[in-house]
């Protein structure tokens, strides 16, 4: 770095750490430029093998290995010189925080950090100042309302129960089930067929085929059990969305029910944003808040809109001055992510296993 250059001066990394896959790429750019699998299983009857937990289990070798191998695919010859914005759940432990910025800062030696929360990034790639995100993640799905830029109290939730892992699930069981085959099936044909195959759509039943040439035909006992999978229980989507926006003071819900963004894979499903539209008006009138608009966002891109939320604050002039330097962490440690940086501690959560 030239000596008339400011110590801001320098370009961002945007990582974005999934539970089932992690995205990076140069702040600017319209998408991730490096795709690495985070969740790996062990063999296709195990699917519950994390190679990195953000709740509980962080691996600190991991963590280094996962960026590592995304560095090595970036334009990035020395990381000291590109400052860093990491995507996080809102299920992230606070320890896992404090790891990941001391490893950063002390073993990657970046000159900036900031931590972002992933549904706060999806309604900022939006470009609304206002509205309800659901996140609709492999681990859990996340909940967060926000209006003219600030954080609703209460509207903070990461539940594992209607996850895309569970979906995935019940697409293997239907496999299994209802499909007469020797063939042992990758984890990521049963990810496939939940993004590209099976659809919510009640009147809507295209057969497909698997990678072998076997036919599923898909039957209205199918359909129902991937609603019930998605929008069923105390946790359901719509029913999460819906206590997001009833966190925010009356005056506030009209513009939250009005942008309501739906993020992340699991929201790829056919059918999902029209399903969770009929599901949480539902839920509207049983509370007696019918006469409240509703509309969700279903941007087709809307697989990576947390990276691509990243991407555009981490190319704002008006952003260099929030990030964590380097002389800060070293005053102060790695806690000071808590203070300078998006703080869980108000998140309604389930039990991660």
């Amino acid at each position: 770095m030239s000596s008339d250059e400011s110590e801001d001066d320098y370009e961002h990394v945007v990582f974005e750490l999934g539970s089932w896959s992690t995205r990076a790429g140069m702040a600017g750019e319209d998408a991730p430029a490096v795709i690495h699998p985070t969740y790996i299983p062990e063999s296709v009857d195990n699917l519950e093998r994390t190679e990195l937990d953000y709740t509980k289990r962080f691996s600190p070798d991991k963590f280094e290995h996962l960026l590592n191998l995304c560095y090595s695919e970036l334009p990035v010859k020395d990381p000291a010189g590109h400052g860093i914005i990491l995507i996080e759940p809102l299920s992230v432990s606070n320890a896992s925080r404090e790891l990941a910025l001391q490893i950063l800062m002390e073993t990657f030696q970046v000159p900036s950090y900031y931590a972002a929360a992933s549904p706060q990034m999806s309604l900022y790639a939006s470009g609304r100042g206002s509205g309800t995100v659901i996140q609709c993640g492999h681990a859990a799905t996340e909940t967060m309302s926000i209006y003219e830029g600030y954080l609703v109290p209460g509207s903070l939730m990461s539940y594992p129960d209607n996850s895309g892992r569970k979906v995935t699930s019940l697409v293997k069981e239907w496999l299994h089930k209802y499909v007469a085959t020797e063939t042992a099936y990758g984890y990521d044909v049963f990810v496939n067929a939940k993004e590209e195959n099976v659809s919510l759509l009640q009147d809507e039943f295209h057969d497909f085929s698997l990678p072998d040439g076997k036919l599923v035909n898909v039957t209205p006992q199918m359909k129902s059990d991937l609603s019930n999978c998605i929008f069923g229980g105390d946790h359901g989507v719509a029913k999460m969305a819906y206590h997001a926006v009833m966190a925010a003071d009356i005056d506030m819900r009209r513009d939250l029910f009005c942008n309501v963004i739906l993020s992340g894979g699991a929201s790829l499903v056919k059918g999902f944003k029209e399903a969770f539209l009929k599901e949480i008006r539902k839920e509207s009138n049983v509370r007696h808040t019918e006469n409240l608009k509703i509309n969700a966002v279903a941007a087709p891109e809307r697989k990576y809109n947390s990276w691509i939320g990243g991407s555009i604050v981490g190319s704002l002039t008006c952003f260099q001055g929030a990030h964590i330097s380097k002389e800060l962490y070293g005053e102060v440690g790695p806690s000071i992510v808590h203070r300078y940086c998006f703080n869980y501690g108000n998140v309604k959560m389930g039990d991660f296993v």
